[in-house]
């Protein structure tokens, strides 16, 4: 039986295609500065990783507790001192965030495991990574198992360090990619939301970012830029517990008291 589509999922996807139509005219643009953020109706807010204030909306970190970034128990090696482009020294760090993540997923105690990883080509938006004049781009997206919830968490790379506040252009572009991806799947056509939850690695400057739609605004919450011009095995093994970390919150409307 054919799956119809409601009309306000339509809606929606239609709304944030003009939100990434007026971002794909911004070409010139590495920061989105106020002006820009209203005209593309982005709602910027802070996020914490911790405490009970802040925190992420629709994600919630791993349960169970999860071995450190150890010289031991990590199969690489990070040198903060070795590259010289921003570019260079993400992908410096996400090699040893990956080689952490690759081991530690499988020592997850089972029924913490609900994520799998999508190719990058399955995700056919020119935008997703871009190498001319910004270098930007996804270096490993993954989802909910069996498509349960549209949640979706991707790590990805900048050649540009952003300010604590400051928004990326290419990470908001990330985000409307992953989220218009989602809406088109038949599977996920009950919901209205798709909760994103990127990790940005910004050279040495590294923040985890939260993002869905809100029905009127794209809410975008940013913790602070992380300093990784030295290994931080603490900060590295949070972002380890939000990667692997359970999806929640309701998506398939929403809130009218936001």
């Amino acid at each position: 039986m054919d799956i119809q589509e409601p009309e306000e999922h339509l809606d929606l996807r239609m709304t944030l295609g003009f939100i990434r139509n007026d971002l794909r005219a911004m070409s010139d643009v590495d920061l989105l500065d106020t002006k820009a953020l209203e005209a593309c109706k982005i709602k910027v807010k802070g996020l914490q990783l911790s405490g009970k204030e802040s925190l992420p909306q629709f994600f919630a970190p791993c349960p169970v507790d999860i071995p450190g970034p150890t010289d031991d128990y990590v199969d690489n090696h990070y040198d903060p001192d070795g590259d010289a482009r921003v570019s260079d020294r993400a992908w410096s760090l996400y090699l040893y965030f990956q080689s952490y993540l690759q081991r530690m997923v499988v020592d997850l105690p089972p029924g913490h495991d609900h994520w799998c990883t999508i190719a990058i080509g399955d995700y056919r938006f020119k935008e997703l990574r871009q190498l001319d004049r910004s270098i930007f781009g996804p270096y490993w997206i993954i989802r909910v198992q069996e498509y349960t919830r549209p949640h979706i968490k991707c790590i990805m790379f900048n050649n540009v360090e952003a300010a604590d506040g400051e928004l990326l252009r290419g990470e908001v572009l990330t985000i409307l990619n992953l989220m218009l991806r989602q809406l088109k799947l038949y599977a996920l056509v009950d919901n209205m939301i798709v909760p994103v939850l990127i990790f940005s690695l910004n050279g040495q400057r590294p923040r985890i970012i939260e993002a869905y739609f809100n029905g009127r605004d794209l809410v975008v919450k940013c913790t602070k830029p992380y300093d990784f011009t030295a290994m931080d095995s603490a900060t590295l093994k949070i972002f380890a517990q939000w990667f692997v970390g359970e999806p929640k919150g309701v998506t398939s409307e929403f809130d009218s008291g936001e």
